[in-house]
């Protein structure tokens, strides 16, 4: 994204703000701590020149210990060989998964709309499994994404699993297939999950808007909102272990209130009954090479919460 890419996005960006009758604020009316948030999240907005994408990537500050010296370099090795190899497919950016860029620009939702939809999703609860689920609302029109869809990406996996990860929305490749995270970002989902001694197929992955957005933007809180009830009974009726947010959206579905993941990564957090690691969306690892050192340390962290000994 090239900075006028950037600044038509943010216009555009304001542009639908004005629509909800949002007004801006003068920067000199923000505490300094949220206008400190909110340039670091346009920071973010901006891909920094990462060089070579076959650069050795730096775990140097994970372990120091001899004992695990080996064994980290030959996982670092093979995350710099997958992110490269994920890098090498990838022709043009744009056509990647979108992955919010920082959620430390503030979010605008709509509590009232969404409290709307809460009784006409308790009707998920009553669904015992997750095919019952799927079949329920796959012919959902509840709300624009509806009509603009291809496909309707429930989630695929391991309905048991002890780990579940959470995107955002499925992709121009998810809504031709149906199935999550089956794009270029999802191929590097693969490897790093590879790389933690699993497979794809011991997890369960889902996302929290189930129709893909038109090019690929940010769903809206009208549109995260009629999907939550889904998100939610998928939750319980997953059970896991862990459950992995893989950037802002997710985090911020569940956490409400969460700063931008390059500041909520990494840290155990709560949602109901389950624990919650945010990270980094793996389409954002695509673009910024140099996240892969904090996105490994989170990895590293999955067998702990997930599958303690």
């Amino acid at each position: 994204m090239d900075y006028p890419t950037l600044l038509l996005y943010l216009e555009n960006q304001l542009k639908w703000l004005q629509k909800k009758d949002c007004h801006y604020l003068n920067q000199e009316s923000l505490p300094k701590v949220e206008l400190s948030e909110l340039i670091d999240g346009l920071y973010e907005l901006v891909p920094h020149n990462a060089g070579d994408s076959g650069k050795e990537l730096n775990f140097a500050e994970l372990r120091e210990s001899e004992k695990n010296a080996v064994s980290l370099q030959n996982l670092k090795q093979q995350l710099a060989i997958s992110c490269a190899q994920a890098r090498e497919e990838v022709t043009n950016t744009s056509d990647l998964d979108f992955c919010p860029p920082s959620s430390k620009v503030p979010v605008f939702r709509e509590p009232e709309s969404i409290k709307s939809f809460q009784n006409e999703l308790r009707g998920h609860s009553k669904v015992e499994t997750l095919s019952g689920l799927c079949q329920q609302n796959s012919e959902c029109q509840r709300c624009t994404l509806g009509p603009t869809r291809n496909q309707f990406v429930f989630g695929s996996g391991n309905d048991g699993s002890l780990l579940l990860f959470v995107g955002e929305g499925p992709g121009a490749d998810e809504d031709r297939l149906g199935l999550p995270f089956v794009g270029k970002a999802g191929k590097l989902l693969d490897r790093m999950i590879d790389v933690i001694g699993l497979d794809r197929e011991d997890v369960y992955v889902t996302n929290v808007v189930k129709c893909r957005p038109p090019n690929n933007r940010n769903p809206t809180s009208d549109e995260i909102a009629h999907c939550m009830g889904i998100l939610e009974r998928q939750i319980e009726l997953v059970n896991p272990k862990l459950i992995v947010t893989l950037g802002n959206v997710p985090t911020q579905a569940l956490l409400p209130g969460s700063p931008g993941i390059t500041k909520s990564r990494g840290s155990l957090k709560k949602y109901r009954d389950w624990n919650i690691l945010p990270t980094f969306h793996p389409s954002y690892l695509l673009r910024n090479p140099n996240a892969m050192t904090e996105a490994w340390q989170d990895f590293q962290k999955i067998s702990e919460y997930a599958f303690p000994h």
